[in-house]
């Protein structure tokens, strides 16, 4: 059965701040700012925007034009990294319905967050919601992708992530098999 828990959001950071807002968390981690990748190239963007291109998408399209995803070091994202833009498009070819690293994503989503493992988080694009997967059902965690960013920012200034070295990347604090905090 699949669950739905739904945050709401009134901050209104740009997107820009917001992204400098997590840099300097992530500043805080040796090499962590280096496992974030520079800006898509204009290629990547173009096709995202021809193929996926909506008022829907426009906040993950805008946030690879900052930074196209991570190179996997680090899970700097509530226990998930970035999907990088290439990786996307590969998902996004006419007739791949298998997704990256063996994972199935459903028709009309792509992923945009992964664990490393048996966990990641799709886009849905009818909808624009950001989805939690598991291997056995998915939760609706985020109406779009910027309140996931936003909702990453919100738990590293409260100290509800924090960073654990040994998982090289940010967990719930007290938790470290937690891939996601419950709603506040």
């Amino acid at each position: 059965m699949t669950q739905s828990r739904h945050w709401q959001f009134t901050r209104g950071d740009e997107l820009e701040e917001l992204w400098e807002r997590l840099k300097a968390h992530f500043s805080r981690v040796d090499g962590a700012l280096d496992d974030l990748r520079v800006p898509a190239p204009a290629k990547n963007i173009a096709a995202l925007k021809e193929l996926i291109g909506s008022n829907l998408t426009t906040d993950l399209i805008e946030s690879l034009e900052i930074h196209d995803g991570q190179y996997g070091d680090f899970f700097l994202f509530g226990n998930y990294r970035l999907t990088p833009s290439d990786s996307i498009l590969a998902e996004l070819k006419p007739g791949f319905l298998s997704s990256l690293r063996g994972k199935r994503i459903a028709i009309g989503e792509i992923m945009v967050a992964d664990n490393g493992g048996n966990a990641w988080l799709s886009l849905d694009l009818q909808s624009g919601a950001v989805k939690d997967v598991w291997e056995d059902g998915d939760n609706v965690v985020f109406p779009n992708y910027r309140a996931f960013l936003e909702r990453v920012l919100k738990d590293l200034d409260s100290g509800t992530l924090v960073f654990d070295q040994g998982m090289s990347g940010y967990v719930v604090a007290g938790d470290a098999e937690a891939y996601w905090p419950e709603p506040s």
